[in-house]
């Protein structure tokens, strides 16, 4: 159903106005224009949530009596998700490094829309005790699902950035790595095979047989 997909649904207006409106009462978004990127479709009415949730979207239910608030035409749309991130900071459109944290960048991209994020680098601890804080209900912003950190060949890609690494220069080196890393609960795994140059230099990649064993314990872990 259309209102099911929309459950998630945000927009900047709509985050901004939902942070205080929902609750017991029943909230409406009308004179909304609401796409629905699986049907190819756009309803033109009203959004409607009881208690933190959409029940009904189109048609302003007969004697609504509830909060109204109209978005004057503006679109809205599912929630997006960023598929991968480095939360830890990120360039201006000036160019000057903005260093949010992931806690400041969770919170800031959930006003644009991004309703949830794959982190695929940053200090594991920092991340993933962020992460796991989230899902304790003890700090808001977008989801967060992370790798922690990167596995690379020493002075592999990664390496450059001076946040920790694990390094994994054989499957030996893999299998103490990971299982080191595993009770950590990263939601994905991730690793540098690579013959790319970054800058002006060629980086060292894990040989194939590394891959492959990575490849394996994460599949064992169910990871």
């Amino acid at each position: 159903m259309v209102a099911s997909r929309l459950l998630v649904a945000c927009t900047a207006v709509l985050a901004a106005t939902t942070t205080t409106s929902l609750g017991a009462q029943d909230v409406a978004w009308v004179n909304a224009r609401i796409l629905d990127p699986a049907t190819r479709t756009e309803t033109r009415g009203a959004l409607v949530a009881r208690d933190g949730k959409f029940v009904a979207v189109g048609t302003l239910p007969a004697g609504f009596s509830g909060t109204r608030i109209d978005l004057g035409g503006r679109f809205v749309i599912p929630g997006l998700v960023d598929a991968h991130t480095h939360a830890f900071g990120n360039m201006s459109p000036g160019g000057a490094p903005q260093m949010l944290g992931a806690d400041g960048s969770a919170r800031m991209v959930l006003q644009a829309g991004v309703i949830a994020f794959l982190d695929l680098f940053a200090p594991e601890d920092d991340i993933l005790g962020l992460r796991d804080r989230q899902r304790a209900g003890e700090v808001d912003g977008a989801a967060i699902f992370a790798a922690g950190p990167c596995f690379t060949a020493t002075n592999g890609h990664c390496s450059e950035y001076g946040v920790p690494t694990r390094l994994v220069n054989s499957p030996a080196e893999v299998e103490r790595e990971v299982t080191a890393l595993a009770p950590k609960r990263p939601d994905v795994l991730k690793i540098v095979y690579d013959n790319a140059s970054y800058g002006s230099r060629r980086m060292p990649t894990v040989d194939r047989a590394t891959l492959e064993a990575f490849l394996a314990k994460g599949r064992a872990l169910d990871i």
